[in-house]
């Protein structure tokens, strides 16, 4: 849990009200509505983009993926306020993150997000084999799983077979490339150049904030996909991360936060690790589609496991 440290009376009050909440939500303590089960909690509604003004009914058809579309543009120009400026620091992309459930979600709003970014973007494409010792049977596999396949595959944890940057993208390694340096799975880094096999970026945090590295195209192999083989998936170990899954950002600490929930979080302690990344409540804005709605309040799922924080 990260709060702020108060600097008077009535900060301190608003600090603590904010580190109380927190502790509810973590240990499924919160309040809820009579028509729910228990594991709703209200959204305060000044957490709520625009107040919470657009729960007054369900979207329905094309018409409703249009103003669901128009809302997450909204959250988007709330968190990355005065995005087009040129010359961002690199604290700007460092302080503010995006957080939803589904990794799906994710690579749509980066998408998004990118598209507005100054600059031509470059697409770099993996290079997709099967991993495996035995050529012969890499040979007959690849008969029945061919590259045009695996390059549609999307798995957390590797990067995307079509990896679109754009100088100044912040991206997230998901691999230590090197501890010592500060290259470990997480850390943030803003891109500075691009080159074919190799991008030089700099990093955004921790004690290393502001050193230059260079990333190459490394191999990743996947573990335990589903699939009945390995990938071995070529790539720049990164991800673009304007925006991040929930469970991805367990070791951040940012100033402002998006929670874009289209349905409730599906895991334990998922809305207590999304709202616990920031310090200060005023700087979190909530997108819920479709939540719970009555006459109380707008409400979401948090899903505790009582028996394990009792």
């Amino acid at each position: 849990m990260r709060v702020q440290t108060a600097i008077d009376d009535q900060t301190a009050e608003q600090v603590q009200a904010f580190a109380d909440y927190l502790l509810r939500i973590g240990d499924g303590r919160h309040g809820t509505s009579p028509d729910l089960d228990r594991n709703f909690v209200e959204i305060p509604r000044d957490m709520l983009l625009g107040g919470g003004q657009h729960h007054e009914g369900a979207d329905h058809g094309m018409d409703g993926q249009v103003v669901r579309s128009s809302r997450l543009s909204r959250l988007i120009e709330t968190v990355y306020a005065d995005f087009n400026e040129e010359h961002q620091p690199d604290n700007y992309f460092a302080e503010r993150i995006i957080l939803t459930p589904k990794n799906a979600d994710v690579l749509a709003i980066n998408d998004m997000i990118l598209d507005k970014l100054p600059g031509d973007a470059q697409e770099y494409r993996s290079v997709d084999t099967l991993d495996g010792d035995d050529e012969l049977e890499r040979q007959e596999r690849s008969d029945l799983y061919p590259p045009e396949f695996l390059n549609t595959i999307s798995l957390s944890g590797m990067p995307p077979h079509k990896l679109r940057l754009k100088i100044g993208t912040p991206v997230m390694l998901i691999r230590n490339i090197n501890t010592k340096e500060g290259l470990c799975n997480g850390a943030r880094l803003r891109v500075v150049s691009l080159r074919r096999n190799c991008m030089q970026a700099v990093i955004m945090g921790g004690a290393v904030a502001g050193k230059k590295v260079l990333i190459p195209r490394i191999a990743l192999i996947s573990k335990n996909s589903g699939f009945p083989f390995e990938l071995r998936r070529k790539q720049f170990p990164v991800q673009v991360a304007f925006a991040m899954t929930i469970n991805e950002s367990q070791s951040q600490s940012i100033q402002i936060l998006g929670l874009y929930l289209p349905g409730p979080v599906f895991s334990h302690g998922q809305f207590y690790v999304a709202v616990s990344r920031v310090t200060a409540r005023q700087n979190i804005t909530i997108l819920a589609e479709n939540p719970a709605t009555t006459e109380d309040g707008v409400y979401t799922k948090n899903i505790v496991y009582r028996e394990i924080v009792i």
